[in-house]
């Protein structure tokens, strides 16, 4: 259940493609080298049976702070498994990491008077602005990802494993 509120998703499929096919697919999808102007959706690497990948900015600009996409495939009888991952760009983890120490001090500093008053009022507020800023990042991770899903879920015909405990997708909005 709080892996769910986690900036860290990971969720296994089931395709019918080959890893050949997947290969090719990520091809047509995925710039990995220099390229001045690419009208492919996502840059990075892969190879032979795994691969990382991050939405581009533009048809220009490659770079962008969106949520980074791992997959690994492998292929089992019939069926290839596919497991992604997403996981928050750096410059976020950062960015909510300087934003979030503040409130952390404010926090500490409501406890510490919480514990002299025992005023249960005061330790409620203190976790108003961590959970915002929180929320705000989680909400924006959230939507981010969702959308990088539907397009390789769609893109490599990938069918959700249910079995999986970890497969806990939330749709944010």
């Amino acid at each position: 259940m709080i892996s769910t509120y986690l900036p860290y998703r990971q969720i296994s499929y089931q395709t019918d493609l080959t890893h050949v096919e997947i290969q090719q697919i990520l091809g047509t999808n995925v710039i990995t080298g220099f390229s001045l102007i690419n009208s492919k959706p996502y840059y990075g690497s892969f190879s032979s049976y795994d691969f990382s990948v991050r939405k581009t900015h533009s048809s220009i600009k490659k770079q962008s702070i969106r949520p980074t996409v791992t997959g690994r495939y492998q292929s089992n009888k019939e069926k290839t498994s596919v497991t992604l991952i997403l996981m928050p760009h750096l410059i976020v983890i950062v960015f909510a990491a300087l934003f979030g120490l503040p409130c952390i001090l404010f926090l500490v500093n409501g406890f510490s008077e919480f514990l002299k008053t025992w005023n249960s009022i005061i330790l409620v507020n203190c976790f108003f602005p961590i959970l915002i800023l929180y929320g705000i990042f989680w909400g924006i991770f959230q939507f981010q990802s969702n959308a990088d899903l539907r397009f390789w879920e769609h893109t490599l015909s990938l069918k959700n494993v249910v079995n999986d405990p970890q497969n806990g997708v939330i749709t944010p909005f």
